[in-house]
């Protein structure tokens, strides 16, 4: 075989694990906020409203400098809620939209006894890491899809 064409075969190597890396780089940064949603419902499931939502937090300080009685308010709504709706039955990610690199949105729908309730995680990347920059629920995704399918038969 040519020298030339085990340099060409070797380059192509190089390039296609070069690709590869960073393929794997980028998605693996996409997915630490993905995992940090993972991780919220994980520490609500074992821990509780409290630990999940102070967990959530303890990624962007300034929230936690600036508003910790918005923090305690989530907890102590999020509490009455759940007192009302029933038994926590697990939850789905049911949209994630990025903008740009530097902020995602991840829906949730998180499953209880006697309705659903959504939650919507926003974070923001500033430099190497993933914080959230908004967290808020509620109990209006019913109205929502009633609305969403108003909308498909009058334009279908």
């Amino acid at each position: 075989m040519p020298k030339e064409n085990i340099i060409n075969k070797f380059m192509k190597q190089i390039i296609f694990i070069l690709f590869l890396l960073f393929f794997i780089s980028c998605s693996e940064k996409e997915e630490t906020a993905k995992l940090l949603v993972i991780n919220f419902f994980e520490i609500y499931e074992t821990k509780g409203i409290n630990d999940a939502v102070d967990n959530i937090f303890q990624t962007n300080e300034h929230i936690i400098q600036q508003s910790p009685d918005k923090i305690e308010s989530i907890k102590e709504t999020w509490c009455s809620l759940v007192k009302e709706i029933g038994n926590y039955h697990g939850y789905e990610i049911i949209s994630e939209y990025s903008l740009g690199k530097c902020l995602i949105h991840y829906c949730c729908v998180v499953k209880y006894e006697k309705q659903p309730v959504r939650f919507n995680f926003i974070f923001y990347k500033y430099s190497d890491k993933w914080v959230i920059y908004s967290f808020n629920f509620d109990n209006n995704i019913i109205d929502e899809v009633e609305e969403m399918v108003k909308f498909h038969y009058f334009y279908n």
